[in-house]
């Protein structure tokens, strides 16, 4: 949110960079700043263009399921795509992430849009959507690097897909897999060629990296972005002390991929001296993906939700619990919802040596989505038709699916960071009363 919109306003104001190596991904930053230059500096443009962006991931969930399911029936899978576009409608977090300064909406439609162009089509893509589709993703990634996990996911659309052409596939292929990792290579380019060139640094996108993997690999990391000591709160804050406190332990100044090859050293040092531990927190990190807790670092959600800027709606924990049964259920009878699975496994997997927040599991909604909405209507019509052997199944999935997503989170701490974030932020605009309120609840959860 500030981060962002402060970044924006000095590149604005001429300072386009400050000769040193990105230390925070600039994509999004960049596209702000160009439109405040075109529109005037407020947030209106932004976030209109965030809500037609989060529009059109509701088309994209619809086309996505029509496209999964018309096997089954065209009725029964619009009907699970206008399901599956509505509960995107009423997700109270996705309704939030496109309502502030934040890449997050830009980041799930563009990543839909990639699935649904693999998920449409027959074949696999040709040169120039290879390309194009390669650009998409280096340009997406230099606001939020995650994306780069889907490259896999494309890789095998062009192997595994027949070639549009039966004459020299291989040649096809290849040429295709050069242009995808040529489309990348140009996207992210701007990162890359600053850092390299204007910063003389070798960071291939931003030097945060380190820091962030230290974050999520520590002894005191519990799944979720908790700071370790001598790192304050806050973004810009946090960055910050990261280089004071790398260039400390130094003793002289650093380049920025200095800085993140220190935290990173850090980070790997901690997980081959405890290997069982980390083993036990990757297994913390991947429950925590999954849980129904959510954990926003900025309690946004629960702000706007308060204030009544957000209609109230569903949320991850019910999305989650309702699609796993259908991801397993549907892997033979449904072979392109494996293209969906695929990617939420992917997005899984970029987030496990970090750690998770509500904005970074977003991305999977849309896919959960498709399977929750299939899942119920299936349900339905398996009931009418009294097929109970497919509602048994169904049940006893769904059981083991909310004993997992629903497993309790115990760690009190987590459960105060709503209160005191809400607290602080009601002090700031001078609403004691409930800063009172919101703060003694955080206290009540953590009293030292």
């Amino acid at each position: 949110m500030h981060f962002y919109d402060d970044w924006a306003r000095r590149i604005v104001s001429g300072q386009f960079t400050d000769h040193l190596a990105f230390y925070g991904l600039p994509g999004y930053a960049y596209l702000l700043a160009a439109l405040y230059k075109l529109a005037g500096y407020g947030p209106f443009v932004p976030a209109l263009l965030q809500a037609l962006l989060d529009a059109g991931t509701a088309v994209l969930i619809y086309k996505i399921s029509v496209a999964i399911f018309s096997g089954t029936g065209m009725r029964c899978a619009q009907i699970a795509g206008l399901v599956a576009a509505g509960g995107w409608a009423v997700f109270v977090p996705a309704q939030t992430y496109a309502a502030i300064l934040m890449p997050t909406a830009w980041l799930v439609f563009i990543f839909w849009l990639i699935l649904w162009r693999i998920i449409r089509q027959k074949n696999a893509p040709g040169r120039c959507e290879a390309l194009i589709l390669g650009l998409l993703v280096g340009l997406t990634a230099t606001a939020i690097a995650t994306i780069l996990f889907l490259i896999p996911l494309l890789i095998s659309a062009i192997v595994l897909k027949p070639a549009i052409s039966n004459h020299s596939q291989f040649r096809t292929r290849i040429s295709a897999l050069v242009l995808l990792f040529l489309g990348a290579a140009a996207g992210t380019s701007p990162c890359w060629v600053h850092n390299c060139l204007v910063a003389q640094d070798r960071v291939f996108l931003s030097a945060h990296s380190g820091i962030n993997f230290w974050i999520g690999n520590n002894p005191s990391a519990n799944g979720y972005p908790r700071f370790p000591p001598g790192l304050r709160a806050g973004q810009a804050a946090m960055l910050q002390d990261s280089i004071d406190a790398a260039e400390s332990a130094a003793g002289h100044s650093l380049k920025r991929g200095e800085v993140s090859h220190y935290w990173s050293a850090k980070a790997r040092d901690y997980i081959q001296r405890y290997p069982a531990a980390w083993l036990r927190l990757v297994a913390l990190k991947f429950r925590a993906f999954w849980s129904a807790f959510q954990y926003d670092d900025l309690s946004i959600i629960t702000i706007l939700r308060e204030q009544k800027v957000t209609f109230p709606g569903i949320y991850f924990g019910l999305v989650a619990t309702l699609a796993l049964p259908m991801m397993l259920l549907l892997w033979n009878t449904a072979p392109l919802s494996r293209w969906i699975t695929a990617a939420i496994v992917l997005h899984l997997l970029a987030l496990l040596p970090v750690f998770t927040t509500e904005r970074y599991r977003l991305p999977i909604v849309p896919g959960l989505l498709v399977f929750a909405a299939f899942g119920l209507i299936t349900f339905f019509n398996n009931v009418v038709a009294g097929k109970f052997n497919s509602v048994i199944s169904y049940g006893a999935l769904l059981a083991a699916s909310t004993l997992f997503v629903s497993w309790p989170q115990s760690d009190p701490s987590l459960w105060a960071l709503d209160a005191y974030n809400s607290g602080w932020q009601a002090l700031e605009s001078g609403d004691l009363t409930l800063a009172e309120k919101k703060l003694q609840l955080a206290r009540a959860y953590v009293p030292t």
